[in-house]
């Protein structure tokens, strides 16, 4: 409903004014602000799982404290002896 007084503004609109302000309405900004901050979560998610896959090409070392011998493994294999 457009308020008598208004129709010159609202014919006056640029397309992209008048767009925003249909979505506005219609509460589509609503679902349009949950589906941007959704997408940087995924986004921010992406990252960390490419940093991990990075990260798990590196051996792992370390000194077993129950025998003299060093143990290195990688997240994507099992315990190794050296």
């Amino acid at each position: 409903m457009i308020l008598q007084g208004k129709i010159t503004k609202v014919v006056n609109m640029k397309p992209k004014e008048l767009l925003h302000m249909i979505e506005e309405t219609v509460g589509a900004t609503v679902y349009q602000t949950k589906r941007d901050k959704t997408q940087k979560e995924l986004d921010e998610k992406e990252r960390l799982i490419i940093s991990i896959g990075e990260v798990s090409r590196f051996p792992i070392y370390f000194k077993n404290r129950h025998s003299n011998t060093n143990t290195f493994c990688t997240l994507s294999s099992n315990f190794h002896v050296i």
